[in-house]
C-alpha cells in the first residue's frame, strides 16, 4: 500500500492511499501426464488434464496451436479441429485440456496409409498461457509443448479359426485396406502373394461345409480403442494371470496416467489389475504392472479419473516400447518381456469381443406394458434387419413356435420336411369368380355314374399339370374346370365354388399368412410400400399354353419360331397367384359382391441356394448359358434349386436345366427327361453326381473355370502302373481295363488303348520328363486346355511329372493324369481324387434383394430419374422411373427393369 498527497495553490493539502499491484506470474506452464504421447481413439475422450504450477497468478487466457495446415483453433470456444473435425477442447479460462476426436475424423483417417499399424493422425501442439492486463498491457506468455495422436477405431486381432468360404483378392500389399473398405469383410490372411477374405466361421470344424480348418487370420474389430477394447495376456505356466483384461477405469496420476485394465476371475485370487508403471510397483521404468485385486482397499473415482490400487505387484511386463497398450492395439500381437515371475513365453494380443447371444426373452419394463420388438441385424450384409423373421418369410426349421410364427403355420409344415415340401393348392377366391373363358381347357360334370369331389378335380389338374382349377356347383350340379392361364377374375352368376392355383415346385410355409397380407402385401398394392417377398411360385404349363398360342399365331405368320414365340408368351401370361389374390382383396374392399372369402399368401417358393466349391466360389450361369465357377454375389444366376432330380437356375425360366453333354462342359439346356439332366448330392462326401454315368461335377481351377463331369475320387482311370513287359522303355498301364498309354506319332496325341510292344507304347524317365521311344526329342506336355500331347522338350513345369503312389501327377499344378472315355480315350490333366474342386456344398439361402428406392443427391436433394434413354437428376416424385434397385449384379430401374449402362463403352 502506498500514500500520496495532493497540493495546490490556495488549496488545503489532501492525503490518501492507493493499492499498487505487482503480480507474480507462473514461472512455467506444464501438464502432468505419464506417457510422452497423449492419445485418444476416435469416439473416445481422454481424462481432463489441468495445468500445474506452484504459486502465483495463473494466466488470464489459454490458447493452442498445432503443426499441420489442417489444424484450426477457435480462441473463443477453445475447440480444436483437424480438417473441420474436432480433435480436442481447451478451456480458455482454466487451461483444462481434453482429447475428444469425433467420429467424423475417420474420413481423414481413410486417406492415411495404414501400413502394419492402426491409422492415426499425429501432431505436435503448443499450449499458450497469456497474461493480458488491460489497460496497462500484456504480461509474459508461457508455453508448453506436447505430442498428440488421434487413432483409428478399427483394430485387428490374430485368431486361429475354421471357415466355410474363402474369396481371393488381388495382391497382398493392400490386403488390410481392401478388408477395411468392404463392409462384409471380417477376417483376412495374406499368403503366397495372395489376399484371402474368409467368411462363414465354423462352430464345429468337423462339419462338412467347414473347408478351411484352423487358419491363422486377422480378425477385423471395428469400434475398438484403448479405452473401450480389451487385450489378452498369455503367460505360459501362469494360467491364473493369463486372460482377458478390459478397461476398468482411468488414471490421471502423473506416473500411471492412462487407462487401467481389469481381469475378473471366478474368485478374488484370480482377479488382477494391469496398470502403467508407478513407483510403488517395484518394476522398472516403462513396465506395466499386474496388481492383485484388493476390493476392500482399492479405490476408483471415475469423475476424477483417479485409481488407487493397494494390491501387491505380482509381475512386470513390457512390450516393444514403454507404452504396452499402444503396442498391442497397433500391432495386434506383441511378445512381452516379463520380470518378477518366470515364463517361457509371454505375449499380448487384441481380444476381439466375440458374439454373445442377446437377451431376447426378458425385459425390465413393467408388466402389461407394450414391448417394442427386438429386431436383429447382421452388420456384415447390406440387407437391413436380416436376422429378423418377417411374417412373409419362410419359417426356418429351427425357429419353432416363437413369434411371429403362427400356430397354423407350424401345424401345416410336414414333419421332417425342413419346411421344403410340395404345397397344397392355394385357394384364390371362394365365391362366384372363375378365370377367363378363353383359357378354359376342360370341364368335367358330375354324372350319375361318375362322382365328383375336390380331390377328384385336383387329381385331374395334376395329371395335366394345369396351373389353375375351379371346383364347385353350377345350378346345383357339381363341376370341375381346368384352366391353362388366369389373368383376371371373372364373376359368373349362378356358380358357387373355389378357384385354386397349383405349383409343381417345392414351397415353404410363411411365418404368418394373415399378418403378411396385412402389413406387406395389401400395403404394397395400395402404393404404401414395396414388396420384395415372393408369394407362391406360379407353375406354368409351358407347352400346353404355348401350343394353343402357337396355333393362333401361326395362322398369321408363315415362318413361325415355336420356342421363341412360346417363351415370350409365357413370360407375358404367367401371372402369379398373388396378383389374383390382390384382385379378390380389392373386390372385398369395394363391397365384396360375389366374394365369400379370399385366399392368402400362405406359401413362398423355396429360395434358390448357392452351390459352393471348396474355394468358396459359386456355380454360375453365364450369358451364353455356359456354367462355370466365379466369386459369389447375390445374382439370380448363382441361385439353384432342385426340381425333382433336375437342377435349375433362378436366373432362367423353369424350362432350362443343367445339362451334361456327351463331350465338353456343362451348360443350361431346355429341360427333358433323359438321365444327363438328372443330378443328386452326396452331402457326406460333398459330391454332386450325374445319373448319366455317375460321374462327379468338377471344375477347372484356372482360365474359364468351366464346370464339367469327370471321374469321382479314386476312380481306377486315375491309377497307373509301370509294367516291364517290353525291352528298353516300360509300359504305363491304367488300372481301368489294363490298357496302355500310346503316343500317336501321326499327330503327337496321347491316348489309352490296347497294349503292345511297339515303340509308341514304351516310356522312360528323363529326369522328371516322360518320353516315348517313338520320338526321343518330344516330351509329355500339358496344353493350356489340359489336353496331354507330345511336344518338343523344354524345362517348364508343364512337362514335369512324378508318381504319388499310383497317381501320376503334374509338377505344374499338382493335378493328375486322366483320360476321357467319351472322347477317344484321349489323355488329359484333371483334378486328383482328393482335389477340393470335386467337392461342393449348398450355400446359405441368399438374402432377399433390397427393395427399389430413390437415389438422392445430398447437395441439391434431387433424385436420379430415368428419362427414357438418359439418366439425370430431377425433382423427386413417386414415379417408378425414380426407383432403382440392385439385383446382385446390375442396377435397374423399377419402371421397366432396364439396366444402368455406361454409354461411353
Amino acid at each position: 500500500m502506498g500514500y500520496f498527497t495532493m497540493m495546490g495553490s490556495g488549496l488545503p493539502h489532501a492525503k490518501g492511499s492507493v493499492v499498487v499491484v505487482a503480480p507474480t506470474t507462473w514461472s512455467a506452464l506444464s501438464y502432468s501426464y505419464g506417457a510422452s504421447l497423449l492419445y485418444a481413439t476416435v469416439g473416445e475422450k481422454s481424462p481432463i488434464l489441468s495445468p500445474t504450477a506452484s504459486t502465483g497468478l495463473k494466466p488470464t487466457r489459454f490458447s493452442a496451436d498445432c503443426s499441420g495446415s489442417a489444424f484450426t483453433f477457435d480462441v473463443l470456444s477453445g475447440l480444436a479441429t483437424w480438417e473441420g473435425h474436432q480433435i480436442f477442447s481447451l478451456d480458455t479460462t482454466t487451461g483444462d485440456l481434453q482429447l475428444s476426436p469425433e467420429e467424423s475424423l475417420t474420413k481423414t483417417l481413410d486417406s492415411v496409409s495404414s501400413g502394419s499399424a492402426r491409422r492415426a493422425v499425429s501432431t505436435s501442439c503448443t499450449i499458450f498461457g497469456h497474461y493480458e492486463w488491460a489497460p496497462t498491457g500484456d504480461g509474459p506468455t508461457l508455453t508448453h509443448r506436447l505430442n498428440m495422436e488421434f487413432r483409428d477405431h478399427t483394430c485387428w486381432a490374430y485368431r486361429s479359426l475354421s471357415f466355410a468360404r474363402r474369396a481371393t483378392k488381388s495382391g497382398t500389399s493392400a490386403c488390410r485396406t481392401q478388408c477395411r473398405s468392404e463392409p462384409h469383410c471380417t477376417h483376412y490372411r495374406s499368403e503366397s502373394g495372395k489376399c484371402h477374405f474368409y467368411s462363414g466361421v465354423c462352430t464345429d470344424s468337423s462339419d462338412f461345409g467347414c473347408t478351411y480348418k484352423k487358419v491363422g487370420v486377422l480378425e477385423r474389430y471395428p469400434g475398438c480403442g484403448e479405452r473401450n477394447g480389451c487385450l489378452h495376456l498369455e503367460l505360459k505356466g501362469h494360467h491364473y494371470l493369463s486372460g482377458r483384461y478390459c478397461p476398468g477405469g482411468e488414471n490421471a496420476a502423473s506416473s500411471g496416467q492412462g487407462p487401467v485394465y481389469f481381469k475378473k476371475g471366478l474368485v478374488k485370487e484370480e482377479s488382477f489389475w494391469l496398470t502403467r508403471y508407478d513407483t510403488k510397483g517395484g518394476c522398472s521404468s516403462g513396465d506395466w504392472v499386474l496388481h492383485k485385486a484388493k476390493p476392500e482397499e482399492d479405490y476408483e473415482n471415475s469423475s476424477m479419473a483417479y485409481v488407487e490400487l493397494h494390491g501387491d505387484a505380482v509381475a512386470c511386463v513390457k512390450g516393444l516400447t514403454s507404452d504396452l497398450v499402444t503396442d498391442v492395439f497397433g500391432q495386434t500381437k506383441v511378445d512381452l518381456t516379463v520380470s518378477k515371475i518366470t515364463t517361457s513365453r509371454a505375449r499380448a494380443t487384441v481380444s476381439a469381443p466375440g458374439c454373445v447371444a442377446p437377451n431376447v426373452t426378458a425385459v425390465d419394463a413393467p408388466e402389461e406394458q407394450p414391448v417394442q420388438a427386438l429386431i436383429l441385424d447382421d452388420p456384415s450384409t447390406s440387407t437391413k434387419d436380416d436376422h429378423w423373421l418377417h411374417p412373409c418369410e419362410c419359417v426356418p426349421p429351427a425357429w419353432g413356435s416363437l413369434p411371429p410364427v403362427s400356430g397354423e403355420a407350424i401345424s401345416d409344415i410336414p414333419a421332417g420336411s425342413n419346411n421344403e415340401f410340395m404345397a397344397s393348392p392355394a385357394m384364390i377366391v371362394d365365391g362366384q369368380f372363375v378365370c377367363e373363358q378363353e383359357y378354359l381347357t376342360e370341364v368335367i360334370v358330375e354324372s350319375e355314374t361318375d362322382g365328383l369331389d375336390a380331390a377328384n378335380c385336383k387329381t385331374r389338374c395334376i395329371a395335366q399339370q394345369c396351373p389353375y382349377y375351379w371346383e364347385g356347383e353350377v345350378m346345383s350340379t357339381k363341376q370341375c374346370r381346368l384352366y391353362s392361364q388366369c389373368t383376371e377374375l371373372v364373376r359368373e352368376v349362378g356358380v358357387v365354388g373355389n378357384l385354386y392355383g397349383m405349383s409343381y415346385r417345392k414351397a415353404c410355409k410363411v411365418a404368418d399368412a394373415q399378418l403378411c397380407w396385412k402389413v406387406t402385401k395389401r400395403r404394397s398394392f395400395l402404393g404404401a410400400g414395396d414388396d420384395s417377398y415372393k408369394c407362391f411360385h406360379q407353375a406354368f404349363n409351358f407347352r400346353k399354353a404355348c401350343s394353343a398360342h402357337a396355333e393362333k399365331t401361326a395362322v398369321a405368320v408363315q415362318a413361325f419360331n415355336f420356342r421363341k414365340a412360346c417363351s415370350a408368351h409365357a413370360e407375358k401370361t404367367a401371372v402369379a397367384v398373388q396378383d389374383l389374390i390382390q384382385q379378390c382383396d380389392q373386390k372385398l374392399m369395394l363391397g365384396g359382391l360375389g366374394v365369400s372369402a379370399c385366399g392368402g399368401c400362405e406359401y413362398a417358393p423355396v429360395k434358390g441356394k448357392q452351390i459352393l466349391n471348396a474355394d468358396g466360389e459359386c456355380a454360375t450361369v453365364g450369358s451364353n448359358k455356359n456354367v462355370y465357377v466365379a466369386p459369389c454375389n447375390d445374382g439370380d444366376n448363382q441361385k439353384w434349386y432342385f426340381d425333382g432330380e433336375q437342377l435349375k437356375s433362378e436366373g432362367l425360366t423353369s424350362s432350362w436345366c443343367l445339362d451334361k453333354p456327351s463331350t465338353g462342359n456343362l451348360y443350361m439346356h431346355s429341360c427333358h427327361t433323359y438321365s444327363n439332366q438328372k443330378w443328386y448330392f452326396l452331402p457326406e462326401h460333398g459330391h454332386l453326381k450325374s445319373r448319366d454315368g455317375n460321374g462327379c461335377v468338377d471344375s477347372l481351377h484356372a482360365g474359364s473355370k468351366n464346370m464339367y463331369v469327370s471321374n469321382c475320387p479314386w476312380s481306377d482311370r486315375l491309377e497307373w502302373t509301370w509294367r516291364q513287359d517290353v525291352h528298353g522303355g516300360q509300359q504305363i498301364v491304367t488300372d481301368h481295363e489294363n490298357k496302355c498309354l500310346i503316343h500317336d506319332t501321326s499327330n503327337n496325341n496321347v491316348y489309352v488303348g490296347s497294349c503292345s510292344v511297339d515303340f509308341s507304347h514304351r516310356w522312360y524317365w528323363d529326369g522328371e520328363r516322360l518320353k516315348s521311344e517313338a520320338s526321343t526329342s518330344r516330351c509329355l506336355d500339358a496344353a493350356s486346355n489340359n489336353n496331354l500331347y507330345m511336344h518338343n522338350c523344354h524345362s517348364s513345369n508343364n512337362q514335369k511329372w512324378y508318381f504319388d503312389g499310383k497317381l501320376l501327377k503334374s509338377r505344374d499344378d499338382g493335378r493328375c493324369v486322366d483320360f476321357d472315355n467319351d472322347n477317344a480315350n484321349n489323355l488329359l490333366r484333371a483334378n486328383c481324387p482328393d482335389s477340393t474342386y470335386k467337392k461342393w456344398a449348398w450355400g446359405p439361402e441368399v438374402t432377399k434383394p433390397m427393395p427399389a428406392a430413390q437415389l438422392t443427391c445430398m447437395r441439391n436433394h434431387k433424385c436420379m430419374d430415368d428419362g427414357g434413354k438418359n439418366v439425370y437428376m430431377h425433382t423427386c416424385h413417386d414415379g417408378d422411373n425414380q426407383k432403382f434397385y440392385f439385383d446382385g449384379t446390375h442396377l435397374k430401374v423399377k419402371s421397366n427393369s432396364k439396366c444402368m449402362d455406361d454409354a461411353r463403352r
